[in-house]
């Protein structure tokens, strides 16, 4: 068993690749019982907010379900 450790990720754009990307490594850590954390830099293109309010596609693949 080789450790792993995600501390932080992110800075992609609002696009299907990038939700595509966030869920991967997402699923990865969930599957690994491993935790993460979303990089966010408010404004701009790259964070979950974007000029015009929520960035929907990388939101949706952020929300998960813990049990």
């Amino acid at each position: 068993h080789v450790p792993f450790l995600v501390s932080e990720f992110g800075s992609c754009l609002d696009t299907e690749l990038c939700a595509k990307e966030i869920h991967s490594l997402a699923k990865a850590s969930d599957d690994l019982i491993i935790g993460w954390t979303y990089w966010q830099f408010k404004g701009g293109k790259e964070g979950i907010y974007g000029n015009n309010g929520l960035e929907l596609q990388k939101s949706l693949a952020l929300s998960r379900t813990y049990f």
